[in-house]
């Protein structure tokens, strides 16, 4: 990310909003099933889990 890209990506996020990050370098950073692999799950299996459906 470039440092313009992060710098609006701070300006205009918002905390909780969900984000997608996508790339081949992203690939296999955390499982999903040790603790912190839920932010790593696609919107749909996320929304899935929810208690909100």
């Amino acid at each position: 990310m470039s440092e313009a890209d992060a710098r609006w990506l701070c300006d205009n996020a918002r905390i909780g909003d969900p984000f997608e990050v996508t790339g081949s370098e992203t690939e296999g950073t955390v499982a999903v099933n040790n603790g912190l692999g839920d932010w790593n799950l696609g919107w749909d299996d996320w929304r899935a889990r929810s208690a909100l459906r």
